[in-house]
C-alpha cells in the first residue's frame, strides 16, 4: 500500500496581484518618478541638468540632516521634541554672529556646536532633575528656545 502526498510549491501557487501591497512598497518612488517626468517635460533645458540636480541635493541636505537627527532621537526610545528648537536657536545665533562680523568657523563653533550642546544638556538636566522622562517632559525649554528666535 502506497501513500501519495501532494507537495505544493510556491512556484505552482500564484498569488493574485495585490495593488495595496505594491503601493505601500513602491508608491513614493512612483510619485517621485511622475513629478520628475512632469517637471522634466515642462522645462527639459533647465530641470534635467547636472547643475540643477546638484542644487536640489544641496538645498535638501539641511532638511535631510535635521530629519536624520530627529530619527536618531526617536530611535533611542525617546521622543525629544526639543531637538528641532535647539537646532533653530543655534542656527539663529550662528547667523547673527556671522552678520556681526565674527569669523564663520568661530561662529559655527560658538553658535552651532557649543550653544546646542549646552542648551541640550541644560534641557536634559532640567527635565531629569524634575523626574520627567524624555517623552513626557514639559515643553517649556522648547518654547523658550523657539521664542528666543524673534
Amino acid at each position: 500500500m502506497g501513500f501519495t502526498t501532494r507537495v505544493k510549491s510556491e512556484a505552482s501557487e500564484k498569488k493574485p496581484f495585490n495593488f495595496a501591497l505594491f503601493w505601500d512598497k513602491y508608491g513614493t518612488f512612483f510619485i517621485l518618478a511622475i513629478i520628475v517626468a512632469i517637471f522634466g517635460s515642462l522645462s527639459p533645458e533647465y530641470f534635467l541638468t547636472t547643475n540643477n540636480i546638484t542644487q536640489i541635493f544641496v538645498q535638501s541636505s539641511v532638511t535631510v540632516l535635521i530629519g536624520m537627527g530627529e530619527f536618531f532621537a526617536i530611535l533611542v526610545a525617546g521622543i525629544d521634541l526639543s531637538v528641532g528648537a535647539i537646532l533653530a536657536l543655534s542656527g539663529m545665533v550662528t547667523a547673527k554672529l556671522m552678520l556681526a562680523g565674527v569669523d564663520p568657523f568661530l561662529a559655527a563653533m560658538i553658535g552651532g556646536v557649543w550653544l546646542a550642546a549646552h542648551w541640550g544638556r541644560s534641557t536634559a538636566a532640567w527635565s531629569t532633575g524634575r523626574g520627567y522622562t524624555r517623552s513626557s517632559s514639559p515643553l517649556a525649554p522648547t518654547r523658550f528656545s523657539v521664542g528666543s528666535r524673534w
